[in-house]
């Protein structure tokens, strides 16, 4: 399948303050909040993850899921909605009540909200004590300076659910955003220093190769392709 028109994949537009996305499994809404510091809705990178979870729904299907700067909830709702067994969706304080909000208009009974601020180390705590299978992130990492902060968060997730013999898998998703270059490097260098890492999806950084890539052909890829998400899988070494 070529993909020739950057256009091709669209998000639901807000309607009403809100974005309706049909899923395979079901509609989900989400109110978005362009009146927070935060400016929260769903960006690229969280609804191609999105997109690859429902492609792959075994990475969330019966399994304990925390996400990691869920902003308005889009992926944890949906990754309830896929089958899990109990999602924690978390981010910091401002945007619990929006994301309150979502995870009660779309009956995801199995999902909670948290709070949690990478750099809080009593929140950390709290989360950890907490065992996951699976720990998601998506477009929550724009400055070298929450890079640190976001590791020792996932870090001692991992570490926990490790003592406890489960085995988490980690799916983080990043839009490459201009300067955002060196950022995402960075990230690569400080993660694999705790982590293997390997790419589920990588960057394609030539414009002309990626409107010209005719395979992949899935949408999720196609959407990464457009997009320039790059979707990595991590594993505490």
């Amino acid at each position: 399948m070529e993909l020739t028109d950057a256009n091709a994949i669209k998000m639901a537009p807000i309607s009403g303050g809100a974005r309706h996305f049909s899923s395979s499994a079901g509609t989900i809404i989400t109110k978005v909040d362009y009146q927070s510091s935060e400016m929260a809705d769903v960006w690229k990178a969280g609804f191609a993850l999105g997109m690859f979870l429902e492609e792959s729904p075994l990475w969330v299907r019966n399994k304990r899921v925390i996400e990691l700067g869920a902003g308005v909830g889009y992926l944890g709702i949906l990754c309830a909605k896929l089958g899990a067994k109990k999602v924690i969706l978390t981010d910091v304080g401002e945007l619990l009540p929006v994301l309150r909000e979502n995870v009660l208009r779309n009956n995801a009974t199995q999902a909670l909200v948290a709070e949690l601020d990478w750099g809080n180390r009593d929140q950390r705590r709290e989360l950890s004590m907490q065992k996951f299978e699976t720990i998601l992130a998506s477009d929550c990492i724009y400055e070298e300076n929450g890079i640190g902060p976001f590791l020792r968060a996932a870090d001692a997730i991992f570490t926990r659910s490790i003592a406890a013999s489960i085995t988490p898998d980690g799916l983080v998703a990043i839009k490459l955003r201009g300067c955002s270059k060196d950022i995402r490097t960075c990230f690569l260098e400080k993660a694999r220093a705790i982590f293997t890492v390997r790419e589920v999806m990588p960057v394609v950084e030539d414009v002309v190769t990626r409107l010209e890539v005719k395979d992949p052909a899935t949408p999720w890829q196609q959407l990464c392709i457009q997009e320039n998400v790059a979707i990595y899988h991590f594993r505490k070494k």
